[in-house]
C-alpha cells in the first residue's frame, strides 16, 4: 500500500482529534513506516524492532508511549491485526512524571508553598494586565483561576459564556466532565473584554503563554507551559484541603471535581466527584473564597 494511502486512512481514523494531534500522530506514524518499510501490513516484530531502535536512540518513554499509540494507527489504517494488549503499552517511568510546577524558580520542586505560588502568578498577572491584549489576558484568567488545559481554552467559544448569569462552560479533555463554572468577579472583566471567536489549536495557544511572558519583560523558564499553572493549582488546593486550620473545608473530591478529571483518574472517590450543577457552583464559591 503506498505510504500516501496509510496516512491519508490515519488522519481519517483521527476525525474528530485536533489538527495538532493528527500532525504529530501523522508524523509518528510516517516514521515508523519509513524504518518498517513500505508494507500492505505490518507484524508484531515490525513493532518490536522499533520500539528496540527507539530505546537505542535514547528517545524518551514518554515519546515511545506516544509512538506505540500512533503505529496502532498505522495498524488499523492498513487493516492489520493489533498484536498487542493494554499490557504491553510502554510504562512511563517516575523519573518522567516530574512536570515543573509554580514558583517557576524551583521547576522541578514536587510540592508548592500555596503563599509563594500566589505571589508568583500575581507578578505575572499584574504585569500582564498593563502590557497585554484581550485574547491573552483572556487565556490567563481562565488558565489561573480553573487550571484549564490548552485544548480546553482553545475550545472555549462565544456560546460558552453567559454574561448574565455568570457561567463560563469549559469542555473539558482527556475523557473529563464537561463543567460549568461561575466567573468570579475578579476575571469577569477579562473573560469578558474577549469575543472568543478564534480558531485555535493547542499549538496556538502554547505560543500564546510566550506572548504573555515576552510582554511582561519575564523570561519563560523551559518546560514550563499552561499546565503547569493546572499543577499549581491543584497543589494549592490539596494542600489547603489537607489543613485542619483552614478557613474553608474543602474536600479531596472538591479538588477532582473543580479541575474536571475524568472519573477513571478520580480512583478511589468514584461517584463521590459527580455532582449537580448546583452542588458544582458551591464548590466553585469556596474554591474562590480561598
Amino acid at each position: 500500500m503506498p505510504e500516501e494511502t496509510t496516512l491519508e486512512r490515519m488522519r481519517l481514523l483521527l476525525t474528530g482529534r485536533t489538527e495538532e494531534t493528527k500532525r504529530t500522530m501523522v508524523c509518528a506514524g510516517k516514521k515508523f513506516i519509513e524504518f518498517a518499510g513500505k508494507k500492505d501490513a505490518y507484524d508484531r516484530w515490525d513493532v518490536l524492532r522499533y520500539l528496540e531502535h527507539m530505546d537505542q536512540k535514547k528517545r524518551s518513554k514518554n515519546y515511545r508511549r506516544f509512538a506505540f499509540y500512533s503505529i496502532k494507527k498505522v495498524f488499523s489504517a492498513t487493516e492489520s491485526p493489533w498484536p498487542f494488549e493494554k499490557a504491553d503499552v510502554p510504562k512511563v517511568g517516575d523519573e518522567e512524571r516530574i512536570a515543573p510546577a509554580l514558583p517557576l524558580s524551583q521547576k522541578y520542586h514536587p510540592m508548592v508553598d500555596p503563599e509563594v505560588v500566589r505571589e508568583e502568578v500575581g507578578r505575572l498577572v499584574k504585569n500582564a494586565r498593563e502590557k497585554c491584549n484581550s485574547l491573552e489576558l483572556a487565556m490567563l484568567a481562565v488558565g489561573t483561576t480553573y487550571g484549564t488545559r490548552r485544548v480546553e481554552k482553545a475550545r472555549i467559544g462565544p456560546d460558552d459564556m453567559d454574561r448574565k448569569k455568570g457561567i463560563l462552560l469549559i469542555r473539558t479533555a482527556k475523557g473529563g466532565v464537561m463543567r460549568e463554572h461561575l466567573i468570579p468577579e475578579s476575571i469577569a472583566p477579562y473573560i469578558e473584554g474577549y469575543d472568543w471567536k478564534h480558531n485555535l489549536s493547542p499549538g496556538d495557544v502554547t505560543l500564546v503563554l510566550g506572548d504573555i511572558y515576552s510582554k511582561c519583560g519575564l523570561k519563560k523558564p523551559a518546560r514550563v507551559g499552561w499546565h503547569t499553572f493546572r499543577r499549581a493549582l491543584n497543589t494549592c488546593l490539596r494542600e489547603i484541603a489537607g489543613d485542619e486550620n483552614a478557613p474553608v473545608r474543602l474536600l479531596e473530591s472538591h479538588i477532582y471535581n473543580f479541575l474536571r478529571w475524568r472519573a477513571k483518574a478520580r480512583g478511589e472517590f468514584g461517584m463521590m466527584t459527580v455532582y449537580d450543577r448546583a452542588t458544582s457552583f458551591r464548590i466553585d464559591q469556596k474554591v474562590f473564597s480561598i
